[in-house]
């Protein structure tokens, strides 16, 4: 055989066992350099690895190389199986990307409780200062619902009025702030409905900075995911609610 035919040789045997490294039934891991291993995934070994099963023996992945994993791909082709939602609406977004994955009754319009509370963490982030002291007023500390309780003529934190109605969802810390941002809570829902329209939220209207029900109060999950999303992007309120 000549050098040639064994080069050749060589190559086809290698394109063989690329083919059926690749094929067959099992979960599909997806690596960031585009190329894919089929195995059996176990479980995550903390944040770092992903633990599979190749040939009878096991293996540590690292997460920072896997671009994504698909559990049983080909099953998933041919039978696909959508996950059962019970919410009456609900969305699922990449984050990096903002792309929909899965989505039910996304852009209904709800009430959204203290969900409210992620806008006005934004605004706090993105128009106040987070060393200010702030002065509690009376309507403040009126304000019902949760609570930090504040009194009258207390001063604290900007900072932490933010953590407060972010960790304890607290209703009088919402409203403190948002009179020391905006020197209103009127004048801070303005604010916080124009970052809305900014961030494309076009199914969301606020009348309060708090939550507390109002009819004319309301937004939807997929509005709700944008927003999330890009509260996420900012460091305190990331440090605060991880």
């Amino acid at each position: 055989m000549t050098p040639r035919s064994i080069i050749i040789l060589l190559l086809l045997v290698t394109a063989g066992l690329l083919i059926w490294a690749t094929s067959g039934l099992g979960d599909q891991i997806i690596f960031k350099n585009g190329s894919t291993l089929r195995a059996r995934v176990l479980e995550s070994w903390g944040s770092e690895f992903l633990e599979v099963e190749i040939e009878g023996g096991t293996i540590g992945i690292p997460w920072r190389e896997v671009e994504r994993v698909i559990l049983d791909p080909e099953n998933q082709a041919s039978n696909p199986v959508p996950p059962e939602i019970n919410a009456s609406s609900a969305v699922l977004i990449e984050e990096d990307t903002g792309r929909i994955i899965l989505e039910k009754n996304a852009r209904e319009r709800r009430p959204i409780a203290s969900l409210t509370k992620l806008m006005t963490a934004v605004i706090i982030l993105e128009r106040g200062r987070l060393g200010d002291m702030v002065r509690v007023s009376k309507r403040a500390t009126a304000t019902p619902g949760a609570s930090l309780g504040l009194k009258a003529g207390q001063r604290i934190l900007l900072s932490d009025l933010l953590a407060g109605l972010l960790v304890r969802s607290a209703n009088d810390a919402a409203v403190a702030a948002a009179e020391h941002v905006c020197g209103s809570e009127e004048e801070f829902v303005k604010a916080m409905n124009e970052r809305a329209l900014s961030l494309g939220l076009y199914d969301t209207r606020f009348r309060n900075c708090h939550g507390l029900h109002h009819p004319d109060h309301y937004s939807s999950a997929h509005d709700l995911a944008l927003l999330s999303r890009h509260a996420m992007s900012l460091p305190f309120f990331a440090q605060c609610v991880r």
